[in-house]
């Protein structure tokens, strides 16, 4: 379960979304452990992340369908492989 594709989309439908903005006055480290718990609902939304590339709108109407713990998790995954990429020194 992996995210793969144009991060820089999926983080600018969550933006459009109002999900960025909130989540980062949170406990990352808490809201990551909750939606561990809730693989099946996580994997939906990482999937159809990855599905849906062609715009951030598109993504947008995709994932207003998901509830908003869900988004949530997805937008740690997305800042998360932001970080991975940015500490890289070789990229392949």
């Amino acid at each position: 379960m992996y995210l793969e594709g144009n991060l820089q989309l999926v983080f600018d439908a969550l933006y459009g979304l109002g999900i960025i903005e909130p989540l980062l006055k949170k406990n990352w480290r808490e809201e990551f452990d909750e939606r561990v718990m809730d693989l099946d609902n996580v994997s939906r939304v990482v999937e159809t992340a990855n599905n849906c590339q062609s715009s951030a709108e598109d993504l947008m109407g995709q994932l207003q369908f998901f509830d908003r713990k869900c988004l949530e998790y997805l937008a740690i995954e997305v800042a998360r492989e932001f970080a991975d990429f940015h500490q890289r020194k070789v990229v392949h």
